[in-house]
């Protein structure tokens, strides 16, 4: 397993310690990932045995009780990873028996997406929950070099996402894309890949 790079590393927010020196240590490769991805979580037991089994617990934000979500085996250098599909920003714990690891905060951000048909702009937001809120519809200013607003896009619940639909022209080629503010506690805020207007 490679070393955890110093910028990945300083990159993880810990929010709580089991003990001043845990034996577990935790981390994962994304801390920040986009709704429904599967973060890979690895990390080390000191000491351990190949085969130790080690318990993966999880607790979403809005929830104060840890359940258990996984279980990974270690390796002959007492390395062990798992996968686990996350739907809003979530603490992770890894136990060893009564040893238990800093606490992992991994974030997470909506899925946003931008279609344009026409002179028709429609943004999609999709989470855990639905947002009854406004989302922007940007163009890329290359004079100042600074995503601008274009409009303001109202988002109603449709089926399993949030959407709404605008009308813009906006100048053939012109880069645009839809920015998501951080909306709760439980979600960072997003944006869309980028579009050129047609």
């Amino acid at each position: 397993m490679k070393r955890l790079g110093v910028a990945a590393f300083l990159a993880l927010t810990v929010v709580g310690t089991a003990f001043a020196a845990a034996p577990i240590e935790i981390f994962a490769e994304q801390p920040l990932v986009t709704y429904r991805d599967d973060p890979h979580i690895k990390g080390r037991v000191a000491g351990a045995r190949m085969g130790t089994v080690v318990l993966l617990q999880r607790r979403e934000c809005g929830r104060t009780e840890w359940e258990e979500f996984s279980r990974a085996i270690t390796n002959d250098e007492g390395q062990w990873q798992a996968f686990t599909t996350l739907l809003k920003t979530t603490d992770v714990r890894a136990r060893v028996g009564a040893n238990t690891s800093e606490i992992l905060r991994v974030t997470v951000r909506p899925w946003v997406s931008l279609t344009q048909s026409g002179k028709r702009w429609t943004v999609r937001v999709m989470a855990n929950e639905y947002f009854r809120t406004r989302a922007r519809l940007e163009r890329f200013d290359r004079a100042s070099g600074r995503w601008v607003l274009a409009k303001l896009v109202r988002l109603e619940r449709a089926y399993a996402q949030s959407v709404g639909t605008v009308t813009f022209r906006g100048r053939r080629g012109t880069n645009m894309r839809a920015s998501f503010a951080k909306p709760n506690a439980c979600y960072a805020g997003a944006v869309s890949r980028i579009v050129s207007a047609r």
